[in-house]
């Protein structure tokens, strides 16, 4: 068992940290010619607005832990998608499988590592205030925003959904009154081509209208080792080059002022994915096959047990009807020592659409402000996967399905300069899904002695419908002292329904059997959830705040399950108890920013993956809850303005979050038998995680060149679990990346940019999934990109 963790920096991390402060230190050092010939700045740091609290305030101003990114840095860092925002935000993991859409945001802890079609995740996503719900839809490239909003901690009493992790606001840039256009495009290592492109400006005297779209292609940079005709299965035949990029995506706004007192935004959105992903590395754990009595073949002859073939004809026989070494139940594994190639039979290709629109209305009534968010959308999915990354066909996933979403929001709001302020709303969620995932995998006929068993299929159908009403007040007790008081009512119903089958073929079967009884059930679910702050402002450039709150985020059902009983029977809502301290200062007569908080997590029945093979189905991964788990830790924010050419900006966080009440179900073991995992680290959750960037821009004369941009962005994170369990052969050692900048602007409007992402060339894993269950002792490992660099040329025309 695992000692219980602190919020402390072990060892490792220390000397990590160290290290990071020596390369600091050595920087510095090379700069000193630089500080020592310019002068201090005269400017201070740029003030950034925030609408966090559903009103636009300087962000040192709010009592939230909020990290704002504007879309200068992005611009300026070439970070390109919705992932990429994690490498700026403190105590935040962002991440995705291969080149996936599908998304796992983990906030100080909390997170979803699922990608069932019932799971919602912890931290929800919002794009111009509108609730994005599936993880499928999660994975986005950043097109012309405005700016990124990220709140940590338990969001509700003013957020339409209710969140038990923390709340991502992606703004949207609007058009402005004249004319302007952008064009970016961009080449890349692995044939990487970029081309984004923006259109602004007034229809009318009272309309503006902003057209973005954008293209991406690259090859994959992960090599198939073979390349074969397709054989039994119409699906096979396999590509050459796996990990590629394949989207391009659309947007509309029109911003609408029929008269003084009403404001209207309408925006239409389309996004099109088309990738061959994953390309995954399968890889046997010996001691985990020991521990499952699976012996080892000594194929190679030199006296020693090899780990590419096991003889799972040993523990089938002639049922398999393929004994003897090299059988493919999940036994090949890439022992090649090349993390960028595999030998896949089966295209892992998926391909999504997602689109929609809103409208949003606000009216000034005088005293009070009324606002109506409306918004539909859709994603349509098509998905099909070589799980067991090998080159016979072992376990292979196919998914298709479909999600509607509606979504309504009604918020009114004081506009007096009273001392009370408030705000209060309703929010309406109406979902509707559904999908068909099958699962080939031969073996399971020899597993369960069923013949037909070759494939098993779940059709999943579910409607979800949750209401909440929530309100804020805020009241000046005094100039400098604040009390904030809000409460949320939230009620959910889910409607599930749910079919299993077994069959001999997992696209036009012949043979069909029902795996269980058919599952059509319902759960609801609700909760009241307050929140309290007590703000404190001693001066204009100092706040500081204490502030309790509860979090919920409701039950649901897996989509996918062996036996009636398991279909029918829903995990539980998860709730959350925290605490957080907060400091925000303006230093040094604002060329510098210092934020600090401080918080503590209690959660019940906090909602976790686990995986487990529970015959007679497939094996899979689900849904359960934790008894309770403790989360605390502490962040730091710095900004400054050395120069007026240089700046410096740091980000630090230290964590603890454990299980402090787990027990799970042990494999290949009766129902019931269970193993306490209290004192484990909770996933993705690293003890330390930190950034650290700098900045240095001047003006020179080189011919057309006016001015030269220089930049450096350094991540580090701690040690880390992908599973409850804790083991070492499912985590990810410490590692840091390191991505630069070289930018030259020619005249006013043209600007090329030289970057380059992870140049150190780290290898790390972007995600491990546990597949020890799957009978062999097999993990499959996903390595996050090489290092990439590439070329960008922008041109800008016009106003803002």
């Amino acid at each position: 068992m695992r000692a219980q963790t602190k919020i402390s920096l072990g060892g490792s991390a220390i000397n990590k940290f160290s290290g990071i402060c020596s390369c600091l230190k050595a920087l510095f050092v090379a700069l000193l010619p630089i500080l020592a010939s310019t002068v201090w700045a005269e400017n201070v740091i740029e003030e950034i607005i925030v609408t966090a609290e559903r009103r636009s305030v300087s962000i040192q101003d709010t009592s939230i832990a909020i990290t704002a990114i504007t879309g200068d840095t992005i611009r300026d860092r070439v970070i390109t998608s919705s992932i990429d925002i994690a490498q700026l935000t403190p105590n935040f993991f962002a991440t995705t499988a291969g080149e996936s859409i599908n998304a796992s945001f983990f906030m100080r802890g909390i997170g979803s590592n699922d990608f069932q079609p019932t799971t919602e995740s912890s931290v929800s996503v919002y794009i111009d205030d509108v609730y994005v719900r599936t993880p499928y839809a999660l994975a986005f490239d950043l097109m012309d925003i405005e700016r990124v909003e990220v709140l940590r901690g338990p969001q509700g009493t003013l957020y339409g959904r209710n969140t038990s992790g923390g709340a991502i606001n992606f703004v949207s840039k609007r058009a402005g009154e004249t004319f302007a256009a952008d064009v970016l495009a961009g080449i890349g290592n692995f044939g990487q081509q970029e081309l984004q492109a923006t259109i602004a400006g007034p229809l009318s005297d009272s309309s503006r209208v902003r057209l973005s779209v954008l293209r991406k292609k690259r090859d994959g940079y992960v090599d198939n080792n073979i390349t074969r005709d397709p054989g039994e299965d119409a699906n096979l035949g396999a590509p050459s080059e796996y990990r590629n990029a394949n989207k391009w995506s659309a947007r509309a706004l029109i911003d609408w002022s029929p008269s003084d007192r009403v404001e209207a935004q309408f925006s239409v959105d389309y996004t099109k994915n088309d990738v061959v992903g994953n390309g995954h590395q399968s890889v046997v754990v010996p001691a985990t096959l020991a521990a499952l009595g699976t012996p080892l073949i000594d194929f190679s002859g030199d006296g020693t047990a090899d780990t590419s073939f096991i003889d799972l004809g040993i523990v089938f026989g002639v049922l398999s009807g393929q004994p003897g070494p090299g059988l493919d139940v999940r036994s090949y594994a890439d022992l090649d020592g090349d993390q960028w190639a595999g030998s896949y039979n089966l295209p892992s290709e998926e391909k999504f659409k997602t689109y929609g629109g809103s409208a949003r209305f606000d009216f000034d009534l005088n005293s009070v402000a009324l606002t109506s968010i409306t918004s539909v959308r859709k994603l349509d999915s098509d998905l099909q996967e070589d799980t067991d990354s090998s080159p016979n066909t072992s376990f292979h996933i196919f998914l298709d399905g479909r999600i509607d979403q509606f979504t309504q929001e009604f918020r009114i709001a004081s506009q007096s300069s009273s001392k009370f302020q408030w705000v209060a709303g309703a929010f309406l969620f109406d979902e509707s899904f559904s999908f068909d995932e099958r699962i080939h995998a031969p073996f399971l006929a020899a597993f369960t002695g069923n013949p037909f068993a070759r494939a098993q299929r779940w059709v999943t159908d579910q409607d979800t419908r949750a209401y909440a009403l929530f309100t804020q007040i805020d009241y000046a007790m005094t100039a400098k002292l604040h009390l904030t008081a809000g409460l949320r009512y939230s009620r959910e119903k889910k409607d599930f329904e749910l079919a299993g089958f077994v069959q001999d073929d997992p696209h036009a079967p012949t043979l069909t059997q029902p795996l269980f009884a058919a599952v059509d059930t319902s759960e609801t679910w609700s909760n009241t959830s307050p929140r309290l702050v007590v703000t404190y402002q001693p001066s204009d450039q100092q706040l500081i705040y204490l502030s309790w709150s509860k979090g919920f985020k409701a039950g649901g059902f897996n989509a996918i399950a062996g036996t009636a009983s398991f279909g029918n029977t829903p995990y539980d809502e998860e709730t959350v108890s925290s605490w957080e301290l907060g400091y925000k200062s303006t230093l040094l007569n604002g060329r510098a920013n210092l934020n600090l908080a401080a918080f503590r997590y209690d959660y019940m029945d906090l909602q976790v993956e686990d995986s487990l093979f529970l015959p007679p189905a497939a094996p899979a991964t689900f849904v359960t809850n934790a008894g309770e788990s403790e989360v605390q830790g502490v962040e730091l924010e710095f900004a400054w303005l050395v120069t007026d050419q240089l700046m410096l900006e740091l980000g630090v966080g230290w964590l603890g979050a454990e299980y402090t009440e787990f027990s799970r179900q042990l494999a290949f073991a009766p129902i019931g038998t269970t193993a306490s995992l209290k004192g484990n680290e909770l996933v993705r959750a690293p003890d330390f995680s930190g950034h650290v960037s700098l900045q240095y821009e001047t003006t020179v004369n080189w011919g057309v060149v006016r001015s030269v941009r220089y930049g450096m962005d350094y991540q580090y994170m701690s040690k880390h679990y992908f599973t409850s369990e804790n083991t070492d052969a499912l985590s990810q050692d410490g590692y840091g990346l390191l991505n630069a900048q070289i930018a030259l602007k020619l005249g006013q409007d043209i600007e090329l940019v030289l970057f380059g992402k992870n140049i150190a060339d780290r290898s790390y894993f972007q995600s491990v999934q546990d597949a020890t269950e799957f009978l062999t002792g097999t993990i499959l490992q996903t390595f996050a990109p090489p290092k990439t660099f590439g070329l960008r040329v922008s041109y800008h025309f016009g106003g803002g």
